[in-house]
């Protein structure tokens, strides 16, 4: 028996984790006071934003929270934030400079790279290479299979890791295919990457940063190690409950850095300005499409749109912080938002703003109720993506794997909208529904329909969800249990709160389709849910401790 091993979206722009729970939109072209104010709502904490905007930079604070006070937003004592996965846009431009003056070539390899550093039992992870590395198709788990141990706490997880236990992993592992895999995000490959880059130069991965990146532009607050800039960091906060910062060092390349708006939107202009930039032709080459990732990604950084109105962005998130950076050269604007609560709406926002670009064409029509089931079923895109769509109250309701459940309104005769944020188009062969082709944030992407089961409901009432929320011990971790929107959530300690769906057919049991495990609620006589069995792999038993 073991325990549930989910990892989440740490610092990614991916979908998943930024669920379409409210149809309206957020221009990107919105002041930064109220994109400042927006992003903490109720949350505690401090919030920039900033932008470029007609040639002139903008930039707006916000504070919420007992004894926390503005933030200060320009100048060498602007508040500092950890900016996360943004980190590894400059691990990407910092490849794209390597690539650019021919002292690396993309198909290089880890065997090549790491000879006499690390011995591999397996050749196809010595064939991994750079590449693959820089667009998460490497076939590298989300985080090393000995993450959690030696030092490990989930407060500051990744301060422990070094490189020599990455290299050793990385000889140890075997990858359950030849690369490219399917593109699934990898803070460990982006940790590899970083220190292959600094192993090649000599120079640890901040000093490449300083030396490479911001000091050549000018971003005289961005750094890793804090010294005595400590005090400049804004209050971090989960929630209610405070947060510590993170440290790094093997994952460095991953997510390491802090800064502040101001630099963030420097280092924006710079690769808006292209190869006649200051980071002349490695600025382009960043932005170059090499592989299909919830849109396309090229050095690190994601592009969604088509050709001529791209849009290039990454966000970041760490314990107590969140972050967006926004590239829209259409419009020659930079859109920066920053917030020091891991529950802040950043994530959010940045989703609203890039769906807000690429709005879908929307037509009332009207469908008879008993034609909804035609479109019931589970279309899988790729091993690890695939939308869930269910008939329940008169209307269609879809999720993307992870996701809350949003309903949908018919707007052709085989086509239904979530307002003009998205469009399923459902593809027939024979009158039958055999696909469905998704229209969100510029992309057009396509699921098959498979035997796979559909949930027994979207959504549950209120009161139904209510009798599962607790707290429940097992004998090497807690389970929470919370319930919003319609859905329940279970988080394991130390890992992020992921969605569970209720089974067809099996009353108080639900299941996750991030990983193959489920959870069945046990019930008192009286009705009273009073603990739960975790099936993954075996069974574990929690009491209800609440």
């Amino acid at each position: 028996m073991s325990s549930l091993r989910i990892y989440t979206c740490i610092f990614s722009l991916l979908a998943a984790c930024a669920a379409l729970a409210q149809p309206a939109t957020i221009p990107l072209s919105t002041p930064v006071e109220q994109l400042a104010r927006d992003a903490l709502g109720t949350q505690p904490g401090m919030a920039v934003a900033g932008a470029w905007r007609e040639g002139k930079t903008s930039l707006a604070g916000a504070a919420a929270g007992p004894g926390v006070a503005p933030p200060v937003t320009s100048g060498p004592q602007a508040t500092l934030f950890e900016i996360g996965s943004i980190s590894k846009v400059f691990t990407g431009l910092l490849l794209a400079q390597a690539v650019e003056a021919g002292e690396l070539r993309l198909d290089d390899t880890l065997g090549q790279l790491l000879q006499g550093k690390a011995s591999f039992e397996h050749p196809q992870v010595a064939a991994i290479t750079l590449r693959q590395l820089v667009t998460h198709t490497s076939c590298l788990p989300r985080l090393p299979p000995d993450f959690r141990q030696q030092g490990y706490t989930a407060a500051n997880p990744y301060r422990s890791y070094g490189r020599e236990r990455m290299w050793a992993v990385l000889g140890r592992l075997k990858t359950p295919q030849p690369a490219p895999c399917e593109a699934r995000y990898s803070n460990f490959g982006f940790g590899v990457l970083g220190e292959l880059l600094s192993e090649r130069y000599g120079k640890p991965w901040a000093e490449l940063v300083q030396e490479r990146i911001a000091a050549p532009l000018g971003m005289l607050n961005t750094m890793q190690a804090l010294g005595g800039q400590a005090p400049r960091m804004a209050p971090a906060f989960d929630g209610a409950a405070g947060a510590s910062l993170w440290d790094m060092q093997a994952f460095a390349g991953a997510g390491a850095l802090r800064s502040t708006p101001q630099d963030l939107l420097l280092f924006g202009r710079a690769i808006l300005a292209g190869r006649q930039g200051p980071l002349g032709p490695a600025a382009e080459r960043l932005l170059t499409p090499l592989a299909r990732f919830d849109g396309e990604v090229g050095y690190a950084i994601f592009l969604n749109g088509p050709p001529e109105r791209r849009t290039y962005g990454h966000t970041g998130g760490t314990g107590g912080y969140r972050s967006v950076l926004t590239i829209a050269p259409d419009t020659q604007e930079v859109v920066v938002l920053v917030a020091s609560n891991a529950q802040s709406a950043v994530w959010r926002m940045a989703n609203d703003m890039l769906v807000g670009r690429y709005p879908v064409d929307n037509a009332p029509y009207t469908l008879a109720p008993e034609r909804l089931g035609d479109y019931a079923g589970v279309f899988r895109e790729t091993q690890h993506q695939a939308w869930t769509v269910v008939a329940q109250g008169g209307q269609l309701h879809i999720h993307g794997t992870g996701q809350l459940f949003v309903p949908l309104t018919p707007s052709g005769p085989d086509s239904f909208n979530f307002g003009t944020r998205a469009k399923a188009v459902f593809v027939r062969e024979g009158g039958k529904v055999t696909g469905m082709r998704w229209l969100a944030r510029g992309d057009e992407r396509m699921g098959k329909l498979t035997a796979e089961p559909v949930p027994a409901a979207a959504w549950l009432p209120p009161e139904a969800l209510q009798a599962y929320v607790g707290r429940y011990r097992a004998a090497r971790f807690d389970l929470v249990v919370t319930a919003a929107m319609g859905h329940l959530g279970v988080q394991l300690s130390g890992q992020e709160r992921l969605l569970v769906y209720p089974v067809a057919g099996q009353p108080d049991r639900f299941t996750w389709d991030t990983v193959k495990a489920e959870v069945q609620f046990e019930r008192y006589p009286n009705g009273t849910v009073r603990g739960l069995v975790l099936h993954q792999n075996g069974q574990v038993r929690a009491e209800r401790v609440d």
